[in-house]
């Protein structure tokens, strides 16, 4: 059994989230990395342990902000409604939006940014969260992909 193992099974050690890890594999070692909405910051950390990235973050929640500075993370507070319009074109090579776009009130405004604010040569961005399938299932979890969908930008 693993080390890693070991510890879940003791409870010393959360095991990550489910979709975190889908996340993970889907993002290039070594990549420029933005995380809108990154809570506690477990996301950024986990890929900053398993691909190296170079990875920021914006959160509202001042308390989530302090516990991701705490992790070593470089996290600003920030609302992704109105504090992405501050960031250059094509900055990251991945910008992230997980269980966020729905706490956001100007979605489609967010959606433009995160489009905006990735790298050209990704024309696809990742959300993962929770509603309407953007395929047309009656729920993301009736999904067949539910941690992923693909956004045309215009």
């Amino acid at each position: 059994m693993s080390t890693l193992a070991v510890s879940n099974a003791v409870g010393s050690e959360k095991a990550p989230r489910v979709d975190h890890v889908l996340i993970t594999e889907m993002v290039e070692a070594g990549a420029r990395v933005l995380d809108v909405g990154c809570a506690d910051g477990e996301l950024l950390q986990l890929l900053a342990e398993r691909k190296g990235v170079d990875g920021r973050g914006v959160e509202i929640a001042r308390d989530k902000v302090n516990a991701c500075v705490a992790r070593g993370l470089s996290v600003i507070q920030g609302d992704a409604d109105h504090d992405l319009d501050d960031y250059p074109d094509q900055a990251f090579d991945y910008v992230i939006l997980s269980l966020t776009i729905q706490a956001t009130r100007q979605p489609k405004t967010v959606l433009k940014n995160l489009l905006r604010i990735g790298l050209a040569r990704s024309s696809r961005s990742r959300i993962s969260g929770t509603g309407r399938c953007a395929r047309g299932f009656s729920s993301v979890a009736a999904c067949p992909s539910p941690i992923t969908c693909r956004i045309s930008g215009t």
